[in-house]
C-alpha cells in the first residue's frame, strides 16, 4: 500500500487525502483494530477513530533503522498477512488515546490479515500490541487496571474514574 507512505506529517496533519485509501480500500472496508479502538466500518470511520488518532501520535512514515524482525508477507486467493516485530516505525509526537507523548522513537509489534474483494481491501484484522506501545511510552496498563479495579471495589463506578 504505496499510499501509506505519502504521508508526510509536517505537511499533511489531519490530511488523509494524501494516502489515497479510495485506491486502497473499498468503500465498505471493515477494519478490525485493538482494543481502545475496536472496529471500523467505513473509510470515514477508518480514519477518524483509528487513522488520525495514531499518526498524531506516531506520524513518521518509511522510518529505516536497523533492528526488529520482519516476519515476512503471505498471500493466497484473496487473503494475505504479514507481520514485524519490535520494529522502529515512529518517534511518539503527539498524545496517543489520552496519554502524553513522550518524543522517543517506538517500536512495534503487530500483525496483519487482509481480505480483498475485486481490486480493493475490503477487511483488515490488526491487533497491534498497545501494552507494548505504552510501556514505551512510561504507562503501565495493568497498573492502571488495577487502580480502576480498587476504585470498582469501594463503589466508584467504572465512569466516573479519571485516573
Amino acid at each position: 500500500m504505496n499510499g501509506l507512505g505519502r504521508y508526510v506529517r509536517s505537511r499533511d496533519g489531519g490530511d488523509m487525502s494524501r494516502m489515497e485509501h479510495e485506491n486502497y480500500w473499498h468503500p465498505q472496508m471493515h477494519w478490525y483494530g485493538y482494543t481502545g479502538i475496536g472496529a471500523t466500518f467505513s473509510q470515514e470511520e477508518f480514519e477518524d477513530f483509528h487513522q488520525r488518532p495514531w499518526l498524531h501520535g506516531f506520524g513518521d512514515r518509511n522510518v529505516s533503522l536497523p533492528g526488529g524482525r520482519h516476519m515476512g508477507f503471505v498471500g493466497e486467493g484473496l487473503y494475505s498477512a504479514g507481520g514485524i516485530w519490535d520494529v522502529p516505525f515512529s518517534i511518539n509526537h503527539g498524545d496517543y488515546l489520552g496519554f502524553p507523548a513522550t518524543k522517543k522513537m517506538m517500536t512495534i509489534r503487530d500483525f496483519d490479515w487482509w481480505k480483498r474483494e475485486g481490486d480493493y481491501l475490503i477487511e483488515n484484522w490488526i491487533p497491534i500490541d498497545l501494552i507494548d506501545i505504552f510501556k514505551q511510552m512510561g504507562v503501565d496498563i495493568f497498573d492502571l487496571l488495577r487502580h480502576k479495579v480498587e476504585q470498582c471495589k469501594r463503589g466508584v463506578q467504572w465512569f466516573n474514574i479519571t485516573g
